[in-house]
């Protein structure tokens, strides 16, 4: 926690984000909890650290909605250890991790307008800028813009049209691990304190998916699309089924009390359905 504060208090680091952030040693703890052990289910945070070397960042997306399945950006690299890739191999990574493994729909990232840094790593990331004004750059990356970008890199790499790698790897491999992992937004249960230090390198954990996808021996995306289909199917017949039911009663029971109360049911119904399926149930 020491390091972290420290290095939200470091004038070069911080000048393109909108400047230092101090903070004590208790609104280091409080954060802890927050983003780290319980956590609160909407944020996600790495420490990003060298192999066999001392942490040089942080990458992490914050304020995640469920139903939309869209978080925002955050990603910082020590000043003195800029310009050697760490922050387009990190950010790969991250993006693996949030697309693929999440599912995630949609992540953001409102850039300063002066910070021409962050805006090239993003472009180059596969973000594009949806919204200028004077406060910010709204950078935005979809999980169908991403997988387009993934799938043309891989087919690259296969057919040995380009020497680039996929998003994944990177020129250098020198990041390991993060030290933190924040819970999955996905997950009932919070990780131990232990299993939150563990430091678990997302390169090996996805070293496998890719491999199987560059070998054709699953479909992309089939097994989303076949629990979209059934969740839809589900989605539909829940709602034709129970409102069915309540209208029969709002029309068959001319007592005015319980009209009232079928017509309510039949709101409340359709938006509990809508939020258990689509909200909770995210890998139905």
């Amino acid at each position: 926690m020491e390091w972290i504060l420290d290095f939200w208090r470091d004038p070069e680091t911080m000048a393109d984000v909108g400047g230092i952030v101090d903070r004590d040693e208790q609104w280091g703890r409080d954060w802890y909890r927050r983003m780290v052990d319980p956590g609160d289910g909407t944020n996600c945070f790495f420490l990003l650290c060298l192999r066999d070397g001392p942490p040089i960042g942080e990458v992490s997306f914050h304020r995640w909605q469920p139903i939309r399945r869209t978080a925002d950006l955050n990603i910082k690299i020590r000043a003195n250890e800029r310009g050697r890739g760490y922050g387009a191999e990190a950010l790969g990574l991250f993006l693996q991790h949030y697309f693929q493994t999440i599912k995630a729909a949609r992540l953001e990232d409102p850039i300063l307008p002066g910070n021409a840094g962050a805006r090239a790593l993003l472009e180059k990331a596969g973000f594009r800028c949806v919204e200028e004004t004077d406060e910010h750059h709204l950078m935005v990356l979809t999980r169908k813009a991403w997988l387009e970008r993934r799938n043309e890199k891989a087919l690259q790499r296969i057919t040995g049209e380009a020497q680039s790698p996929p998003a994944m790897d990177t020129s250098n491999g020198e990041i390991a691990a993060v030290g933190w992992s924040m819970r999955n937004p996905n997950q009932a249960t919070t990780p131990s304190r232990e299993e939150a230090f563990a430091g678990v390198d997302i390169r090996d954990i996805l070293q496998d998916n890719l491999s199987r996808q560059l070998k054709h021996e699953k479909p992309l995306g089939a097994e989303t699309r076949r629990f979209g289909r059934r969740r839809r199917r589900d989605y539909i017949a829940l709602m034709i089924g129970g409102n069915a039911l309540l209208l029969l009663v709002l029309i068959l029971v001319p007592d005015l009390l319980v009209r009232v109360g079928a017509g309510a049911g039949m709101v409340l119904y359709s938006i509990g359905i809508t939020w258990i399926l689509y909200g909770v149930m995210s890998d139905y």
